[in-house]
């Protein structure tokens, strides 16, 4: 169902947002009256249509780290009072890196919304190898450094001894049971 009764309200909450459609995530660019041009974040395919029948369904839209471009974004809202539908420039933030309008059309993106990571051997192994910060979970990482680091949140959690075994900071002891988890 389509909650607005005229497109200038439309227009006003929707456009240059990333709202969740029945295909997944979009990007919405006003063009004209009802028209839109909706960026589909999986593959890059741009449609213009009536935003009317895009199939918007609205959902919350979870945030978290983003592997974007060989880097490493831990993404959350930022509480603004604006009339906004869904995510954009203005009501999101990056602890690790800055947000600018590409990502907001990016498959990375597409996958962080979507819950999709690498495993975390695979991530770790990509961190080893590529030298880089890698996600494998909406809240967890691994951090390129010597050892390298695992990452909660935005934040070192502890590292990776040189055996392969998690040593957790004490602080952070309630997250190895979801991290054992996330291992096997």
């Amino acid at each position: 169902m389509f909650r607005y009764d005229d497109y200038s309200d439309a227009e006003q909450q929707l456009n240059y947002t990333v709202v969740m459609s029945e295909e997944g995530p979009v990007y919405l660019r006003f063009e004209d009256d009802w028209d839109y041009e909706v960026y589909e974040l999986q593959n890059g395919d741009v449609n213009n249509m009536d935003i009317r029948e895009a199939g918007l369904t609205f959902e919350p839209l979870e945030l978290g780290y983003i592997n974007y471009h060989g880097t490493l974004m831990w993404l959350y809202r930022t509480p603004k009072r604006m009339w906004k539908a869904g995510l954009n420039e203005d009501n999101v933030t990056a602890k690790g890196g800055w947000v600018d309008g590409a990502v907001f059309k990016s498959l990375g993106l597409y996958n962080t919304l979507m819950d999709i990571y690498p495993s975390m051997k695979d991530a770790y192994v990509e961190s080893q190898i590529n030298n880089r910060n890698v996600a494998f979970h909406r809240d967890f990482a691994f951090l390129f450094t010597y050892p390298i680091a695992v990452a909660y949140k935005g934040d070192k959690i502890g590292e990776v001894t040189e055996a392969g075994n998690l040593k957790i900071l004490e602080e952070f002891d309630y997250l190895k049971e979801q991290l054992e988890e996330l291992a096997a």
